[in-house]
């Protein structure tokens, strides 16, 4: 029988690697050094493979102790990690080079961050102890480095510490820094030289409520050479300016970029009525955050027209909006969205022009003309998160044009339930999405899906786990599930499948819903929703934080004749 201690040295580094958590202490792996010499001969490069510095580390610490003031980790820092005990560092750093090992050689992931510039640097507590660990470091590989300037921060101070650790930097091999900028002022080109990151800088965040072109010097951006991604993060401001919006597009066109994260009108797509944005040719994903609700520029079909080989587009908003009446809705979906409604989409073969997405977030408000042409034309989508306020044909357009669909998400959050428009007769149509795998539904009333639980297990042979979330979280997911048992609904069958779906403006509906397979008699009916509430109930599971029903496990015990011993 194999034990652990006869695993080679090989296999047991791998374990311990996935022991090494990138944004929490490592107190997992600190313990494998204590089981045995040989653990911890393996275990201790990889215990110093990645440092999380931060020049205010104390200030993530809390005390707690009978007055011995011991130091606790009390949360992660402007870059997401728990930063590491400064103090307990340099003590181990002091033991094991007491012992002729220099651990600092086996670091090749590192995190800095530099969030308080309103006081001399010097006086900074242990930065001269920081800054001899990172210069000490010699065989850097990835670099995350977080900067925060304010009006009030002593540039002076940190102007030769900033030149020197980028001079360091650039000394080192095939480095990938990820850099972010957190800024009030405009700062001139000596504050922050980029010079020593032109060939390492591959990801770049920039917040600001100044336009880019204030905080990036002019040309500056096109001579980072392996620039990948750019995220554009304004904290306030205006909208940009037809001036602001032609210069920092003209900057972005300069840059060989893969990933653009921007809010819409910081800058905007169009502006001037007749001016738009180049985007870069090698762009694969784009992601927007809508501040603004006028929506002009953010038409995912005009984008794609530009970017037909994109492979990920997200439309989040910032704000959740609201509606006086119908007829601002109306109006507003018209100026948003200015496309086309053809006759029955499902019956039409031809489209205009197909596109290479394959992961579209849609948290925006998108009427249904405007998501039927995007799925129509994106066939190869495999992730979608669905916009609200759709209904029953948006979806059914969904399944019959994108047949590679994996995971499907509707939990866009400014859709409460009473906005819901899907039936239970409309969701049994994702039977016939046979590739999906997941599928999350925190928008949708459960009393909704209860029906069709049943048939999504049998029919979608892929299904592994609904997410089931909602907007009460007082309740765990069982609770939630039992309250159905005083809310009738209507068994699904193939008898009465179209009888609940509503108005429809496709023709081919009834050909479409002889495609799914729902029995005549199926096995729970209303009539039986004490005994189905308990059935489901006992296939709920959790994920994390992520409450779930096991379709694989439903799906196996709907297939066993013998199973609760039920007709």
């Amino acid at each position: 029988m194999t034990t652990i201690n006869s695993l080679s040295n090989e296999v047991l580094v791998q374990i311990f690697q996935y022991l090494h958590p990138p944004v929490r202490l490592q107190q997992s792996l600190h313990s494998c050094l204590l089981v045995s010499r040989r653990w911890h001969d393996l275990a201790l490069p990889v215990v110093w493979r990645t440092l999380h510095l931060d020049f205010t580390w104390v200030n993530h610490y809390y005390r707690h102790g009978r007055g011995r003031g011991i130091l606790s980790s009390s949360g992660p820092n402007s870059l997401g990690v728990h930063p590491m005990h400064l103090q307990q560092l340099c003590r181990s750093l002091k033991l094991l080079e007491q012992k002729s090992i220099h651990p600092l050689r086996w670091c090749r992931n590192m995190s800095l961050c530099v969030t308080e510039l309103d006081e001399p640097l010097a006086h900074t507590a242990g930065t001269s102890d920081l800054l001899s660990i990172f210069f000490a470091c010699n065989n850097l590989r990835d670099v995350e480095l977080y900067v925060r300037f304010r009006e009030d921060s002593k540039l002076g101070d940190f102007r030769p510490v900033w030149g020197l650790m980028l001079g360091h930097l650039s000394k080192q091999r095939n480095l990938r820094v990820d850099l972010t900028l957190d800024t009030e002022p405009a700062l001139a080109a000596y504050d922050y030289p980029f010079d020593d990151l032109h060939s390492s800088l591959v990801r770049l965040t920039i917040i600001t409520a100044r336009s880019l072109t204030e905080c990036i010097p002019r040309g500056e951006l096109s001579k980072f050479e392996h620039l990948e991604s750019l995220r554009i993060h304004p904290d306030s401001g205006d909208a940009y300016t037809a001036a602001e919006n032609s210069l920092c597009w003209k900057e972005i066109g300069q840059v060989q970029l893969k990933h653009l994260n921007f809010f819409s009108r910081r800058p905007a797509l169009k502006w001037d009525n007749h001016e738009s944005a180049i985007l870069p040719s090698t762009l694969e994903t784009i992601h927007i955050s809508c501040r603004d609700y006028d929506g002009i520029d953010t038409n995912p079909i005009e984008l794609l027209k530009q970017k037909p080989d994109l492979r990920s587009l997200s439309l989040t908003p910032l704000y959740d909006r609201t509606f006086a009446n119908e007829n601002e809705r109306d109006n507003y979906e018209r100026v948003r969205f200015p496309l086309p409604s053809p006759s029955c989409q499902l019956c039409r073969q031809q489209i205009s022009a197909t596109y290479c997405l394959t992961r579209l977030v849609l948290e925006i408000n998108c009427p249904s003309a405007a998501f039927r042409e995007i799925v129509s034309g994106c066939p190869m989508i495999e992730d979608l998160v669905m916009p609200s306020c759709l209904e029953n044909d948006d979806l059914l357009c969904l399944v019959s044009k994108c047949k590679l669909l994996r995971e499907l998400d509707f939990s866009c959050w400014e859709a409460p339930y009473e906005n819901c428009l899907y039936t239970a007769h409309g969701l049994a149509f994702l039977c016939e999405a046979k590739q999906l795998t997941h599928v999350s539904t925190n928008c949708l009333p459960l009393e909704r899906i209860m029906p069709v639980l049943e048939h999504w297990a049998v029919n979608l042979a892929a299904l592994k786990w609904l997410y089931v979330g909602g907007f009460c979280y007082c309740q765990t997911l069982e609770d939630r599930i039992k309250s159905c048992k005083d809310k009738s609904w209507e068994a699904l069958t193939r008898n009465n499948h179209l009888n609940g779906y509503g108005t429809t403006a496709f023709c081919c509906l009834e050909e479409e819903a002889r495609a799914i397979n729902l029995p005549n008699v199926p096995r729970w009916s209303s009539e039986r929703r004490a005994e189905m509430v308990d059935w489901i109930s006992g296939f709920v599971g959790r994920r994390g934080r992520r409450e779930f029903i096991d379709m694989a496990a439903m799906r196996s015990d709907l297939m066993d004749d013998n199973s609760a011993g039920l007709e």
